[in-house]
């Protein structure tokens, strides 16, 4: 049966020649619509374009081996329609060295088929993580005794700076995060020139005070907002009427504040900033919990100001700036630690023919693109791949980094010309949860921002959700409308990228669903105080397994999408979400076991630590001692 596309989705699919950002929410399909849009292109007589001259970029392999399996069976089932389409018969045969894959594996692809242009051994290969972490502990222990030799008076300053006790463990860590940052940037050294230059401007352009004053403002534009509400809430009939006058006092200064010209004006609004005490006043008619969270809420704010004094405004700009020369000193001399820490590792490496997976990133950099007096200059290599590939689609484009950015354009038609615009990002920033892994989510804000419904940069909005229910999605919507914002999140959780239920469930009035389906989100607290073996997440488990086991026994139905039916729910139609796997899977699988409740779990555990293992390695201890009482009581 043909699949129907929604409208947002049908555009998703066929608007080309032009770069397109498609914001998709969860669950909206996206990986049917990349799917769709790649197999259209490939099956479309007027333009005949072959699948390994696509480039799609996944943000996994089994996302990419997924993406793959799924074009192979659309392929497949419209052969069975159409068993001599030589075309089809073409693109299942190219399919297997199309370049679906990841970012590394794209960039491995581009290295094996030109590394003479980077000098490379071709005997190369890539190093395991334990190898890797080998490396650079004896590489930067290496750095650190050259430096301790030199006697340098600034490095011993900047070792009893960030060193800890009576070793430089503290100072390590930190040298080793600002190598892996760094190594995000597409152009390393100019990176950490750039990092030093910082602490040579004493101006109000300096980047890290832009950042502190828009970070500040952004803060006071919040706290803004939130006053606002509690003036609504004190006109309330019960409301503390008789706060009124000192939080309008507060909001007019805070308003003096975002009104600012520059970092200067802030610091000196903000330090001679004072609180008018609340009124004593009695209000028989306000309500007391109202009157404490009013109370409280102000309180926040005063906290704010107060840190801002104490940690930040506790001087005049001068006395700012010079605190920032003092720092730079040892800025200077860390950056310059690490830089020949990051250069050694690079050398160490190149030495013995073996590669990481950032340094794939750096070699098809190196292979694609070159930095002359501040211009990028594209090779020889970069415009032929470019006039090779006919479009280049990024999944996850929330998880991208500069430099994936930078290697992506140079094989793209869109440099070349300016025109014949084939980028195709796929992503939604609500998600970006890899920051930490030094993904850069304000490339989709920027486009986000930029791009309109029609031109040479096109943003396509699938907001739809066909996973969930209803009154699923308005949790969710209720939570991130009031944790997101513009300031800090990037964007703003409004009306045009909520969550919004897509999927046509059929009407289903018989046994116990009619009451689960308007259903309103449980929130179930679970207190440990009297407990004194069962830890807080045994309890949790053991609660949860306990409503499994309700939920199944009671008949409730579920609407089984393959079949078109309600059914019983089974165990099978059940997942658990955790925050983490480690530490939370195998307890909350114990407990469902306990309970006979057949449960799978990806769990990063050792092989003997799995309960399957237990059980057997306890009954061979029992056959050798069936004293052993523990052993004995394992089931």
């Amino acid at each position: 049966m043909e699949r129907k596309w929604t409208p947002a989705q049908k555009s998703a699919i066929d608007t080309r020649d032009c770069n397109v950002l498609v914001s998709a929410a969860a669950g909206s399909g996206k990986t049917a619509v990349l799917v769709e849009r790649i197999i259209s292109m490939i099956t479309d007589p007027d333009k005949n374009i072959d699948i390994d001259r696509l480039v799609v970029v996944t943000f996994t392999k089994a996302a990419a081996a997924q993406m793959k399996d799924k074009i192979r069976k659309a392929l497949d089932s419209m052969l069975d329609e159409n068993p001599g389409d030589v075309n089809l018969l073409r693109q299942i045969t190219l399919l297997n060295n199309a370049q679906i894959t990841t970012i590394d594996s794209f960039c491995l692809w581009i290295i094996r088929n030109h590394f003479p242009e980077v000098n490379l051994d071709p005997g190369f290969r890539i190093m395991d993580e334990g190898e890797k972490k080998l490396i650079e502990n004896d590489v930067l222990e290496d750095v650190l005794e050259e430096f301790y030799a030199e006697a340098d008076e600034e490095f011993f300053n900047l070792v009893d700076a960030f060193g800890m006790g009576r070793d430089d463990s503290g100072l390590v860590s930190i040298i080793d995060k600002i190598y892996h940052f760094s190594r995000s940037n597409p152009w390393i050294d100019e990176w950490f020139d750039e990092c030093m230059l910082v602490y040579d401007d004493e101006t109000y352009d300096n980047p890290a005070i832009k950042e502190l004053y828009d970070s500040i403002k952004n803060a006071l534009f919040d706290y803004r907002d939130k006053y606002n509400r509690l003036v609504d809430i004190c006109s309330e009939p019960a409301g503390p009427a008789a706060y009124t006058g000192a939080l309008q006092s507060d909001l007019l200064g805070i308003n003096e504040m975002i009104n600012s010209q520059d970092f200067g004006e802030l610091g000196r609004r903000i330090r001679i900033f004072s609180f008018e005490a609340l009124s004593r006043k009695k209000d028989a008619g306000a309500d007391p919990d109202i009157k404490e969270y009013v109370k409280g809420q102000r309180k926040l704010f005063k906290d704010y100001i107060g840190r801002l004094n104490d940690k930040i405004f506790l001087k005049d700009d001068e006395g700012i700036f010079a605190d920032m020369q003092g720092a730079g000193i040892q800025i200077r001399t860390l950056l310059k630690v690490a830089k020949v820490y990051a250069k050694r590792v690079s050398e160490v490496k190149r030495e013995k023919g073996i590669i990481d997976f950032n340094d794939m990133e750096h070699l098809a950099l190196s292979i694609l693109v070159k930095k002359e007096d501040g211009k990028l200059v594209y090779t020889e290599t970069a415009d032929k791949l470019a006039n090779r590939f006919e479009e280049i689609l990024i999944d996850e484009y929330q998880d991208s980094n500069q430099l994936q950015e930078v290697i992506l354009n140079a094989v793209s038609k869109t440099r070349l010309t300016g025109e014949n615009n084939n980028i195709y990002m796929v992503g939604d920033v609500k998600q970006s949860i890899y920051k930490f892994r030094l993904a850069c989510p304000e490339l989709f804000i920027e486009k986000y921002d930029t791009y309109g419904e029609t031109g040479d940069n096109v943003r396509i909005e699938l907001q739809k959700n066909f996973r969930s229910r209803e009154n699923v999605l308005e949790c969710a919507n209720d939570v991130f409308s009031h944790i997101m914002n513009k300031n800090f999140s990037g964007i703003g959780y409004d009306e045009s990228v909520r969550l919004n239920a897509g999927f046509p469930y059929p009407e289903y009035s018989d046994s116990n669903y009619g009451d689960e389906i308007n259903k309103s989100t449980d929130v179930i607290l679970i207190s440990s105080e009297n407990e004194e073996e069962a830890t807080t997440r045994e309890l949790e488990a053991d609660r949860l397994a306990k409503l499994i086991e309700e939920i199944v026994s009671s008949g409730v139905n579920v609407y089984d999408a393959d079949e078109n039916v309600y059914r019983p729910a089974e165990y099978r139609d059940i997942v658990i979400l955790t925050r983490s796997v480690t530490g939370w899977a195998d307890t909350f699988a114990d407990a469902l076991m306990d309970r006979g409740i057949p449960a799978y779990t990806d769990s990063s555990t050792g092989y003997f630590s799995v309960r399957e293992i237990q059980v057997i390695l306890s009954m061979l201890t029992i056959v050798d001692n069936p004293v052993q009482e523990i052993s004995l009581r394992r089931q």
